[in-house]
């Protein structure tokens, strides 16, 4: 641990002092003491919000109560009601967390007097319904922000947002209610970023340079806050991991608050809300994960952000086509085998190849796509162009979940703002058994040495493990590099000086290959691509069939 310093600095609305004894932050919000480890200040489930329990569940969330004295943020907060990942695969279904959840994390590094440093703002994954600020455990977090802020000299935010049911579900009665629904996770992103703007600069942050970076359903919580009125002004940066295009109607999203209020007896109730509201939040959880089957009435349960007309307008394309959206630079990718992780968990009833028959209705029902439009998939990734339907799937689901969304949105985000915009691929192939999969791109982006081990640790040559290592964390280092030069400056390259390979920006649809010796791809997948922009545009949908394509992403995104 470095050696303790004495750190004064004042401003206009704060006092921030650090002692050999204490590290205290006073901040408009309140004082809060933190941890000291290895350069850094770490600030620890800091609640931004009141807990949205009792009459607040599913309400839009209110500023916390100011505390008196001094707050101990030593111990990360609750994260959201959830299944175990271990849940996802069968067996009993076991609930964890709390609705209490609405707690934030601050990576502070020691730094010197009057410095202020641009902020990363973490939003984790899991499919909108698993997932925490600190996913994993106290010794091994997947998402620790301390060599990301440390070597970048960044101060990092992540946060636990309400999921799944709870933060997710819509009903015409809340609708009424509070002139939103479904969209209470997202509320609490922005209320988040609300209290960030408030008071990160009493933890040495920059309020003014705040970039929002997410993974997977993060990353698709990044698009929808670039596109979300609501969210304007609270970040001037973004990053899109993996983010695939995941937003439904409202239409569509008022079904399932329907089913959910019928099964539990209570949509004849003339106190219907206040009913639901005292129905125990784990019994919900556990009653309505994701179902993509459907339901009675047609509902499919799935969980993200609706087009409510004010969270969200519009999708987020047709935001971004209007030029409604946030105009901040953005740095968006994807990872090149991105099912090689996911694939078992979506594909584990299937013990041999799927039958056409089997193809189809998984398409339909995951897709909720038109027979039309199924037919064209099936006929594009056909079973004799890839050897089985089941490799034909996972091709298809690759694409129209990931790679095709990300470059639909890079050539958007392009076209209303010319030059603003990086785009790369995840492509370290030398990783075991999933190669360059979902999700696989964290340990390296947060310098988890504990989990790039097991990446790639020699089995039979156990002695090269460190020489393994180590060539990791360069690797490591240089994505660190990469996202952190983009939070200071809007470009991930650096200074004129910087030795590592130069990242283009995405005129003429340059992409970086992201592994240990970045190269440059020209051209993307073109065959592919020019389907699924065919596939997704209005006009390909025949005359008797109005049905839209629909978010290609309503299914399971666990890490």
């Amino acid at each position: 641990m470095l050696q303790s310093a004495l750190l004064l600095l004042v401003s206009f609305f704060f006092t921030f002092t650090v002692s050999a004894a204490r590290s205290i932050v006073e901040a408009p919000a309140g004082a809060y003491e933190g941890v000291k480890e290895n350069g850094n200040l770490i600030f620890k489930g800091i609640p931004y919000a009141k807990p949205p329990v009792g009459p607040l569940r599913w309400m839009p969330p209110r500023p916390p109560i100011k505390h008196e004295g001094v707050y101990l943020a030593n111990k990360f907060g609750e994260p959201s009601l959830q299944p175990t990942v271990r849940s996802l695969f069968g067996g009993e279904t076991k609930i964890i967390g709390s609705e209490d959840c609405l707690y934030l994390n601050i990576w502070a590094p020691v730094q010197s007097k009057n410095q202020k440093l641009p902020v990363m703002f973490w939003i984790h994954g899991g499919g909108y319904f698993i997932g925490s600020g600190n996913h994993g455990t106290e010794r091994i977090n997947m998402y620790d922000g301390a060599k990301l802020a440390q070597q970048g000299k960044v101060i990092v935010v992540s946060i636990n947002y309400r999921l799944g049911p709870m933060g997710f579900m819509a009903h015409k009665k809340l609708l009424k209610e509070s002139k939103t629904t479904g969209n209470y996770g997202t509320l609490d992103m922005i209320h988040a970023l609300k209290w960030v703007k408030k008071n990160i600069s009493a933890f040495g942050g920059d309020s003014s340079a705040v970039t929002i970076f997410g993974e997977s359903a993060g990353g698709a919580a990044v698009r929808t806050l670039i596109a979300s009125p609501k969210a304007k002004g609270l970040f001037s940066r973004a990053i899109v991991q993996s983010g695939p295009d995941f937003n439904f109607s409202l239409k569509e999203s008022l079904k399932t608050g329907q089913y959910i209020s019928k099964y539990y007896g209570l949509s004849q109730k003339r106190n219907e809300l206040s009913a639901l509201r005292k129905v125990p939040g784990v019994d919900i959880v556990r009653d309505f994960p994701m179902d993509l089957a459907g339901v009675e009435g047609g509902a499919h349960i799935k969980y993200g952000p609706v087009i409510d007309g004010s969270v969200l307008k519009h999708p987020v394309l047709e935001t971004i086509s209007k030029g409604e959206h946030s105009k901040v630079p953005v740095i968006i990718g994807s990872n090149a085998k991105e099912m090689t992780l996911l694939a078992p968990v979506f594909l584990k009833n299937f013990s041999n190849d799927l039958s056409d028959k089997e193809l189809e209705s998984f398409i339909v029902n995951m897709f909720d796509l038109s027979k039309y439009k199924t037919q064209k998939i099936v006929s594009f990734y056909s079973k004799d162009r890839y050897g089985s339907n089941k490799k034909a799937l996972i091709a298809m689901m690759g694409d129209g979940l990931f790679q095709a969304p990300t470059q639909q949105f890079a050539k958007a985000m392009e076209s209303q703002n010319p030059g603003s915009v990086y785009s790369y691929l995840f492509a370290h192939n030398d990783i075991k058994i999933f190669k360059s999969g979902h999700a696989l791109e964290l340990p390296y982006l947060f310098g988890n040495e504990k989990l790039l081990l097991p990446l790639r640790w020699p089995i039979f040559f156990p002695a090269l493990g460190p020489l393994v290592v180590r060539s990791e964390a360069r690797f490591s280092r240089l994505m660190m590099r990469y996202w952190t030069s983009f939070a200071h400056n809007a470009n991930p390259n650096g200074n004129t000086n910087s030795k590592r390979p130069f990242w283009p920006k995405f005129r003429n649809s340059k992409i970086l290959e992201l592994k240990p010796n970045p190269s440059v791809l020209n051209e993307f997948r073109a065959k592919p691509m020019a389907f699924w922009d065919k596939l997704t545009a209005k006009t390909t949908t025949k005359p008797k069939n109005r049905r839209t394509l629909k978010s290609l992403c309503t299914s399971v995104f666990a890490h």
